[in-house]
């Protein structure tokens, strides 16, 4: 092969790689939508994005709304940008239980997704992301929450409300807590009780910080 025509074909190759790099991944998972069903208060709700955003707020009266927006991501060379094809999400309600579970192609290397969740507030909490930032309204119930990389906001009832309180910070600072924060090298925590709360709640991020307001 003459090395003048390998010259000239280089830049076209290199537009065709580039081309299905960036040509649109196919699919039938939509990258917009919403989800509701009938959950009364006093439910547990069970929470698991791999990687984006939560927001979780309370509405006035029973019902779970979900609504989320997936972004596509971007892949090198003959991957394929963001598979919605292979997004799933499970969505399920049983009596005073609820779950909503995203999973993504390769735990959300290629994509992310951001959901809004509308509940009763009289809803206790379990929340997991693997990278993102968790907010949560003031719930009169147990809250689990917890983020590998990302921060974790939360609006408080009143102190005396909760029996237990653990947060826990790997790399990372609690701002606002009504309770002593305990310093460790890097690491921040605080760990309370109290005879008179009802509610638990514990909130834990590997890198990031923890912001609570009243």
């Amino acid at each position: 092969m003459p090395p003048s025509f390998v010259r000239r074909s280089l830049p076209v190759l290199f537009c065709l790689i580039m081309a299905g790099c960036n040509a649109p991944s196919s699919g039938t998972f939509p990258r917009y939508g919403q989800r509701q069903a009938n959950f009364a208060p006093g439910g547990e709700l069970n929470i698991r994005i791999p990687v984006g955003s939560l927001r979780v707020r309370t509405g006035t009266g029973p019902g779970l709304r979900l609504r989320w927006h997936i972004h596509r991501g971007h892949a090198w060379f003959w991957q394929r940008a963001g598979r919605l094809s292979s997004a799933r999400l499970d969505f399920q309600v049983r009596g005073r239980y609820a779950e909503v579970i995203f999973e993504y192609p390769h735990g959300g290397q290629h994509g992310s997704i951001d959901a809004t969740l509308r509940v009763p507030r009289q809803t206790s909490l379990r929340a997991q992301l693997g990278v993102g930032k968790i907010t949560v309204g003031r719930l009169s119930g147990n809250e689990y929450l917890h983020t590998g990389v990302g921060a974790i906001q939360i609006h408080l009832l009143h102190p005396l409300r909760y029996r237990v309180v653990h947060l826990h910070t790997g790399v990372g600072s609690i701002s606002g807590s009504p309770w002593p924060v305990q310093q460790h090298v890097v690491e921040q925590q605080v760990m309370t009780t109290s005879n008179s709360g009802a509610f638990r709640l514990d909130a834990n991020t590997g890198v990031g910080g923890i912001q609570l307001q009243p």
